[in-house]
């Protein structure tokens, strides 16, 4: 039976925040993170894995330590050493498992996503590829297969507080342009019941790549992405605010943030040892972004984070 609800009861009520994996990026429930084939869809879905099995920091952002499963129906044992050496994962603690076959989501598959869960209770399980996990005859261009394929496991992760992510594909190549929600392929059934779709633009044979994602609880942002071979892992090369890591830009945010939020122009040349003279362009363009604000309205006025 349905239960409803009057305004005065849910204004009322205790409702939790979304529990986040990855902040303001990835909470629990369904995501996909979609690309085109080859341009590194798979490394930056491991490298997550890692970073949360690990406790570590995922494209600029701590992420707290938590048992992770990531489902490799696309990578060989030893193909998935080699990756892991090269990203440096911990061997000790256990906190990432992993598995190279998993039963068709749609004949089992689904009933061992919820006896996992349960058992080894996982901050983060994902399965690389949608495709492969999901072998059966799901016609993705239609909205109720796709809505229905998709319902279960969503409802699976979030009883469980876990957020279960589907690495997918997008449609066409749109280099770095294109909607993340309408590129990937198959109908809008898909993005429609994921709480969160990330996109992966990058051009072939570029290391430069752009990472774009929305959600319900999310904002739409857009991060700029490089690639390294060395390590396998994306480094973060621009914010969602479009200021470069490793910029004056940055230094001013990271004084603000030091200085409680706030800060005039005096104080933060002050505190970063720079001339006051060069800090008036920088503000204005951070300004510009929406990376930060003016704290009042006259010429005397500081600067405070957004």
């Amino acid at each position: 039976m349905s239960k409803f609800w009057s305004v005065a009861d849910l204004m009322a009520a205790d409702l939790p925040e979304p529990s986040w994996v990855v902040p303001d990026v990835l909470p629990a429930g369904l995501s996909l993170l979609a690309g085109r084939p080859k341009i590194g869809k798979s490394f930056l879905a491991l490298q997550l894995a890692v970073a949360v099995g690990s406790g570590g920091a995922f494209l600029g952002r701590q992420v707290e330590a938590g048992r992770v499963a990531y489902v490799a129906l696309e990578d060989s044992p030893r193909r998935m050493r080699k990756r892991l050496k090269a990203m440096g994962a911990s061997t000790d603690g256990g906190n990432l498992i992993l598995a190279f076959q998993w039963p068709d989501m749609g004949d089992g598959g689904l009933s061992e996503l919820a006896n996992m869960l349960s058992r080894h209770k996982p901050r983060l399980v994902v399965f690389d590829t949608l495709a492969r996990a999901f072998t059966g005859r799901v016609d993705w261009d239609r909205i109720g297969q796709a809505t229905e394929a998709l319902a279960g496991v969503q409802e699976s992760a979030l009883a469980h507080d876990c957020a279960v992510l589907f690495v997918d594909h997008h449609r066409k190549s749109n280099g770095f342009d294109g909607d993340v929600v309408d590129d990937v392929m198959g109908s809008t059934g898909k993005s429609a019941v994921a709480d969160v779709v990330l996109g992966l633009y990058r051009q072939r044979g570029e290391r430069d790549a752009t990472l774009r994602f929305t959600g319900r609880d999310v904002e739409d942002s857009t991060l700029g992405l490089r690639f390294e071979r060395t390590t396998c892992c994306w480094e973060l090369t621009e914010g969602a605010d479009g200021v470069k890591v490793g910029s004056v830009q940055a230094d001013i945010l990271a004084a603000l943030e030091d200085l409680g939020g706030r800060a005039t122009v005096t104080e933060l040349a002050g505190y970063m040892e720079k001339d006051k003279s060069n800090m008036g362009k920088e503000l204005a363009e951070l300004v510009a972004k929406g990376a930060v604000a003016r704290d009042g309205g006259d010429r005397f006025a500081g600067y405070a984070l957004v």
